[in-house]
């Protein structure tokens, strides 16, 4: 399958975000909405950090992205606290279980910033999120996206980062799978993420 590999723009933002929500229905921004989505894409953009989008016939199908989640999380936190509160409080009465998700996320907020922080200490960086469309998924793609976005990785930041960080919910049995099969390692478990290691 003939495909094309570039660097994230903003005029991707808009297909970015659609294969965000449909593959990704379990993330908190897929459920905050494409305006949560959005906002953590432009503060993305403009932090330094590294994206790229993969396309099949000039059609974007997948991305990846790699920086720091915490600390986008904390600008989008402190820059839209109420409107994302407000967000919140309609989902936790309109969407069946969400108290549980919320109550995870947030036990999983306290022990990373008060007691793992260290994971990502210098010359580590961050694998954020990869994502390809499902109807265009199971077919090697997703491996073809992290293996060229690691070599340049590996050109572009040779002295920078030596190591790739990467978490996902304990449930996602087939992101685990994904990663696993593309060698990363097992590093840390804080409820409910699982965190992987990849060596660069």
């Amino acid at each position: 399958m003939r495909y094309s590999i570039e660097l994230i723009s903003k005029k991707n933002f808009k297909m970015i975000a659609k294969i965000w929500k449909e593959s990704l229905s379990d993330n908190i921004y897929s459920i905050l909405g494409n305006k949560f989505i959005f906002k953590y894409l432009n503060f993305f953009f403009y932090s330094n950090n590294c994206g790229f989008i993969i396309k099949i016939k000039k059609k974007v199908v997948g991305f990846i992205l790699f920086g720091d989640d915490n600390y986008l999380n904390k600008l989008i936190i402190k820059k839209y606290f109420l409107k994302v509160s407000f967000r919140l409080i309609i989902l936790l009465f309109s969407k069946k279980n969400f108290l549980w998700y919320i109550l995870k996320l947030f036990i999983f907020f306290i022990f990373y910033n008060f007691k793992y922080r260290s994971l990502y200490e210098r010359n580590k960086i961050e694998l954020l999120i990869i994502c390809i469309k499902k109807k265009n998924q199971n077919n090697g793609i997703g491996s073809e996206l992290l293996h060229y976005s690691i070599s340049y990785l590996k050109k572009s930041f040779i002295t920078k980062y030596n190591k790739i960080i990467v978490k996902t919910l304990l449930t996602s049995i087939k992101n685990i799978r994904f990663y696993k099969k593309n060698s990363f390692k097992y590093y840390k478990t804080i409820y409910p993420m699982i965190f992987f290691k990849k060596n660069l």
